[in-house]
């Protein structure tokens, strides 16, 4: 929500590749600003998991008391099943990242849609926020609900960097999911509500 409100008038506050890539898609973004973007994002998230790392730094010595990084830490920095893959599927932790991502674009579609509810540009940063709130407690049980490809893969990059050992091995291999399967979930999104609720207005509206 904040950083909405930081950036929403300048670069409409993405702050999600998936977003991004849903916006190019339904062409309320140029494809050339795609890789900008996106570029952003990533490096904005690396440079905050830096930041998080210095802020936890203590807590982390006092928890891993062996003196290297484990499981019991690398949560901090990226999302991981709650449950063993063996007790929930793939394809479950999949549609996870799919359905929470593709609800996230709906709302920010519906909100930002002027031929729709109208809500004014003050409220938007809130209106988001509370429905990623949402998103965030109903979806966080099984996959940890990251539905930001940027804010999972590049805190998970500076752990891997910093010295725990197996983030992108942790849970099979687990981290392709939150990392690749929110932009095709964005893109639903956006094309289901471009389907059956944009595509509706009239010039008139």
């Amino acid at each position: 929500m904040i950083g909405i409100c930081i950036s929403g008038g300048v670069s409409g506050g993405h702050l999600n590749p998936a977003v991004t890539l849903a916006m190019a898609a339904v062409k309320n973004l140029k494809p050339l600003q795609v890789p900008v973007y996106m570029a952003g994002q990533y490096l904005g998230a690396f440079l905050a998991a830096l930041v998080l790392w210095g802020e936890y730094a203590d807590a982390i010595k006092m928890v891993e008391t062996s003196g290297s990084y484990t499981s019991a830490t690398h949560g901090i920095f990226a999302s991981y099943p709650f449950f063993g893959t063996d007790q929930v599927t793939t394809l479950s932790l999949a549609m996870d990242q799919v359905l929470g991502t593709a609800m996230l674009l709906i709302i920010i579609l519906a909100v930002t849609d002027n031929n729709n509810m109208k809500i004014q540009s003050s409220l938007v940063p809130l209106t988001i926020g509370l429905g990623l709130t949402a998103i965030h407690l109903s979806f966080g049980l099984n996959a940890g609900s990251a539905i930001n490809p940027a804010r999972d893969f590049s805190p998970r990059l500076l752990s891997l960097i910093a010295g725990w050992k197996e983030p992108f091995k942790a849970a099979d291999s687990w981290f392709w999911i939150p990392w690749l399967l929110p932009h095709v979930g964005g893109v639903l999104g956006a094309g289901l509500y471009k389907v059956m609720v944009g595509c509706h207005h009239t010039d008139q509206e």
